[in-house]
């Protein structure tokens, strides 16, 4: 069954952009890619937070 995501590394981007002889700036695009990964790591330690918030106010 497909979800229609697809998970792609950042490394993976950062090639295809270079094959393809879009990349002016890699540090750049690094920086960017590294952002961008980021970001849903800090929404599960949010999540996770939130569910020990919920369980500590049941006790």
């Amino acid at each position: 069954m497909a979800f229609g995501c697809t998970v792609v590394s950042p490394v993976t981007r950062v090639l295809a952009a270079e094959r393809a002889g879009l990349v002016r700036h890699p540090q750049a695009i690094g920086q960017q890619l590294l952002a961008e990964s980021l970001a849903p790591v800090a929404q599960i330690q949010a999540l996770a937070r939130e569910c020990v918030l919920e369980e500590l106010n049941q006790v």
